[in-house]
């Protein structure tokens, strides 16, 4: 379920910023662990008639910035 969403995002960092990631081990998240682990986070709802839940992609704020200067070539 989860691996349409790595590809993707892997996909499109290629494509519109020229890096290559290698996304860490997808997990849950338990309720001990913090709301989010990055500076810099996004959040996507999944509803449909089987499953509903979130997937947050987060990362450093370092990161981000690369990856904003990668995409306007600044």
């Amino acid at each position: 379920f989860i691996n349409p969403f790595l590809s993707a995002t892997k996909k499109v960092l290629k494509v519109q910023c020229f890096m290559e990631i290698t996304p860490d081990k997808p997990h849950l998240k338990k309720a001990s662990d913090p709301l989010l682990l990055g500076d810099v986070s996004g959040i996507i709802s999944i509803n449909s008639e089987t499953f509903t839940g979130t997937l947050a992609i987060s990362m450093s704020e370092p990161i981000f910035i690369k990856i904003v200067s990668n995409m306007l070539g600044d």
